[in-house]
């Protein structure tokens, strides 16, 4: 399984860095455009935009892994091992429930923006906040995972 990961993992480096030079390509057009031929193009602000979106959330969801997430982690860090198991526990079973608590509404409402679009490129919403559910489902097969290992015998490697 950690071999599938890995390639899952690459792959999303790799669409991310695709993103970003496509940003950064648009981000570029638009400072040329806008200071040298003194007409901006509208466009570009929406490309860089759309792939900045869906690189926070792809990266979000595959690459940055949980441990490197910005929490508070002050009464975490001062417990002890079975002290550590014990909030990891009960952080990831809340996280966990509620992403699958969310995750219908989620659906619906992305479904639902498929009745709009982008206003310059005229991209659907659906397809715009799809990269949000990736990310949902990452989140929640990622947390059932750490309570799996933290409810086994190898606990100690996820504290």
């Amino acid at each position: 399984m950690t071999r599938y990961l890995r390639l899952i993992k690459r792959g999303a480096e790799l669409i991310c860095a695709a993103l970003f030079a496509i940003m950064f390509i648009a981000f570029l057009i638009q400072v040329f455009s806008r200071y040298v031929l003194n007409d901006p193009v509208a466009w570009s602000m929406e490309v860089a935009l759309l792939t900045y979106l869906w690189i926070i959330f792809i990266a979000g969801a595959t690459i940055v892994s949980i441990d490197e997430h910005i929490s508070f982690d002050t009464i975490y860090e001062a417990a002890k091992p079975k002290g550590k198991r014990v909030l990891a526990l009960i952080t990831s079973a809340a996280i966990l429930l509620a992403f699958l608590a969310a995750f219908p509404a989620n659906v619906d409402f992305i479904t639902f923006m498929a009745i709009d679009s982008t206003s310059i490129l005229e991209i659907r919403f659906d397809i715009v906040f799809f990269c949000f559910l990736i990310f949902m489902v990452a989140v929640i097969l990622r947390t059932i995972y750490k309570i799996k290992r933290l409810l086994g015998t190898k606990w100690h490697e996820e504290v």
